[in-house]
């Protein structure tokens, strides 16, 4: 009895740690390398700005498939303590830590304490990946990796307690989770096969290792062959080849992989991202093998479990996500998104059996253990205090948006309220500004681009004398200031750091030019 409760004290002092080295990490974090925020994080910041003062959205500006939870719970906080960069990451951070307890609960519930420590130590300081995406405000995905790994863990109480009460509430947090995010179909999915896994084993009593028969193995083996067929007929029908499918699996080996267990940062910019690879060197490539290695460990865990029922959860969150991601990425500018894996997030759900494989190599010994334990905690800390700002912003003609706390500076003093400007510029600026100055967004070819909050650009339209911000520099610059000369539009100019402005037109330039 003592040593009970001597392990179990222990176990709450490891996740108070952890939850504590968690909080200091992010605090680090969007206080200093993630305190620029990008337009993407900008205007769920204003939209939650609007239902402080009584908008109801039901889903994101412009985005009729995304809820916009965290900018329900941010309207409050802005209320509490104002329309700042700080104030939008504390909704993100807590839901942080929250996914630190629900991954714990996870861990614990399929294999036991040690394994939930592991899972809660990962979550608290884990790959850049993880911490990167779990604070970007508005994106969403911390909300589905909180309520779907909630989810894993009461489908367990659902299978082995069949409660009714247990099941509405499972249903409730998936539906809540799908309207804040549709990458939640990977739990569903996995629920799905773990319920008919379960089913199976009610019926026949036991979970068959392999086929009984030679004819039961032909039967399967000509299945594979008519499913690989199906897909590849699939594949062509959405104009896509099997070579395209082959590029696609093999970069998320060298590429998705690396990034979501930490040896490379995420980046949206291919051109920065192949830049940091290039610096790597070695040690990229000695991430693409640990990355490969981990992959198939994961599976090979997850075969051990075949006859456990309930413990295949995290297997096949792997492998919903493995199948169904890679197929959403052929669609989906592949390159980029697995630059910038945020689609596979959900693979950190399946933390835990990464950690029973940990456990189940290092059971005769302990030391080993320890070692590896901290070795992948002080990899994965390293990976976070070294994080480069710059491949975490927008990179565009050139140059990545540091900061504009001096262009919001310089439009206040010339009263300028109203601005045309490319989506990573003017969202950014309307919410550090807090409003004071509106955006109406261009595209590279200057035309209307999208203007995901229409009563800006309809306010910048009307407007009589706004001010056309480019990056410096930038074709778009160039081309502007050309048909200004070409068509005898006088005005002022200015570069404020790498801004070039346009303003104090003798006649307003509307979009497209000419129109």
């Amino acid at each position: 009895m003592r040593d009970s409760r001597l392990a179990s004290r222990l176990e709450k002092l490891l996740l108070a740690a952890a939850l504590l080295a968690g909080v200091l990490v992010r605090v680090y974090l969007v206080s200093g390398p993630l305190d620029p925020i990008s337009s993407d994080e900008a205007v769920p910041g204003l939209m939650a700005q609007h239902i402080r003062f009584g908008a109801r959205p039901l889903f994101d500006y412009s985005l009729a498939y995304h809820g916009p939870l965290e900018s329900y719970l941010t309207a409050p906080l802005f209320a509490l303590l104002g329309m700042e960069r700080l104030s939008l990451h504390l909704a993100p951070l807590v839901l942080s830590l929250a996914f630190i307890g629900a991954v714990y609960v996870l861990g614990r519930q399929l294999y036991g304490r040690g394994v939930g420590l592991f899972s809660a130590m990962y979550a608290a300081l884990p790959a850049p990946m993880l911490t990167i995406w779990g604070l970007k405000f508005g994106a969403g995905y911390i909300v589905v990796l909180v309520l779907g790994t909630l989810g894993l863990a009461l489908t367990i109480g659902v299978l082995r307690h069949a409660s009714a009460g247990k099941a509405a509430l499972l249903i409730a947090l998936l539906g809540l989770s799908f309207w804040v995010h549709y990458v939640t179909i990977y739990y569903v999915l996995a629920i799905w096969l773990t319920w008919g896994v379960h089913r199976f084993r009610a019926r026949s009593g036991a979970f068959p290792r392999r086929p009984a028969s030679l004819g039961a193995r032909l039967a399967v083996a000509a299945l594979s062959i008519i499913a690989l067929i199906s897909l590849c007929g699939v594949l062509s029908a959405l104009g896509l080849t099997p070579t395209d499918f082959t590029r696609t699996t093999i970069d998320f080996f060298v590429i998705a992989l690396p990034v979501l267990l930490g040896f490379v940062q995420p980046s949206a910019a291919p051109a920065l991202f192949a830049g940091q690879i290039a610096e790597l060197g070695g040690v990229y490539v000695l991430g693409v093998g640990v990355a490969i290695g981990v992959g198939a460990l994961v599976v090979w865990m997850g075969m051990r479990q075949l006859s456990k029922g309930d413990r295949l959860l995290p297997l096949y969150v792997a492998s919903a996500i493995i199948v169904f991601g890679l197929l959403f990425t052929l669609g989906r500018s592949p390159t980029a998104l697995l630059h910038e894996p945020r689609y596979l997030l959900p693979l950190y759900s399946a933390i835990p059996l990464v950690g029973l494989a940990l456990f189940e190599l290092t059971r005769k010994s302990m030391v080993l253990r320890v070692v590896l334990l901290g070795g992948l905690i002080a990899f994965n800390l390293y990976g976070n205090l070294t994080l480069a700002p710059a491949l975490n912003l927008p990179y565009i003609s050139g140059q990545t948006l540091a900061n504009n706390d001096s262009l919001v500076e310089w439009l206040d003093d010339r009263g300028i309220r109203h601005i045309y400007a490319d989506f990573w510029i003017g969202y950014w600026i309307a919410f550090d500004s807090q409003e004071r100055v509106v955006p109406y967004i261009i595209t590279a070819d200057l035309r209307p681009g999208w203007n995901r909050y229409p009563p800006y650009a309809k306010e910048v339209d009307r407007a009589e004398n706004p001010a056309y911000v480019f990056v410096a520099g930038s074709d778009e610059a160039e081309a502007f200031a050309g048909y200004l000369s070409t068509n005898m539009i006088e005005h002022d100019t200015s570069q404020i750091d790498i801004f070039r402005v346009f303003w104090n037109l003798s006649r307003p330039v509307r979009f497209p030019l000419g129109s």
